[in-house]
């Protein structure tokens, strides 16, 4: 969710930025492309933080005991 109101905030200063003189561009470009930089970096840390996240479950259950032989033991039924 985070990274959609971010996009959209980027959207709405680049429109900002196509409505001013062309003198003003130049003042407010610095913080423009700031603003990128930063929604680069924060995208970077949440597939990090993402990515991070999915390796510790996959860890998880791959180090995990198969449950299928205790489940047949107690009559479950499975279907493969």
């Amino acid at each position: 969710m985070r990274s959609m109101y971010s996009a959209k905030a980027l959207t709405d200063i680049a429109k900002a930025l196509e409505r001013v003189s062309n003198d003003q561009k130049l003042d407010l470009l610095g913080g423009v492309l700031k603003a990128y930089q930063s929604e680069v970096d924060n995208q970077t840390k949440r597939a990090r933080f993402a990515e991070n996240a999915f390796l510790s479950l996959y860890k998880l259950l791959y180090d995990a005991t198969d449950p299928v032989p205790y489940l047949e033991q107690v009559n479950f039924v499975i279907h493969r």
